[in-house]
């Protein structure tokens, strides 16, 4: 029942934004209706088997942003202290992924501990 009243709620909004959103050109009615209704179905059938398509380029683009991030770090505390200095970019890719990978292995190691 649940599946049955998100779907089709989420076709009544799909058809409401079609109708209301500047630069969609709908022919009739029906159409509309026909393209909300098509979307809700891929959206029940395509849309979970993409989702898990989709979890290794997520889970690299986090590990890659929490390179940066470390990186970001190193490169800060580098403008705040005079007596260290970062010399090149390899350092600090480098550093990074040294960082981001041993919190990773101490992280799921304590984790497991508990």
């Amino acid at each position: 029942m649940k599946m049955t009243m998100n779907f089709f709620s989420s076709v009544i909004v799909t058809y409401l934004v079609l109708i209301l959103l500047p630069g969609i050109e709908i022919g009739s009615i029906w159409t509309g209706i026909l393209l909300a209704i098509l979307l809700g179905i891929f959206n029940i059938i395509v849309k979970p088997a993409l989702e898990l398509l989709s979890i290794i380029p997520t889970l690299l683009t986090i590990l890659l942003f929490l390179l940066i991030i470390n990186g970001g770090i190193l490169v800060m505390v580098d403008w705040f202290m005079d007596s260290f200095s970062v010399t090149s970019l390899g350092t600090v890719i480098m550093f990074s992924v040294i960082v981001t990978v041993a919190n990773w292995i101490l992280h799921r190691y304590f984790r497991k501990k508990k």
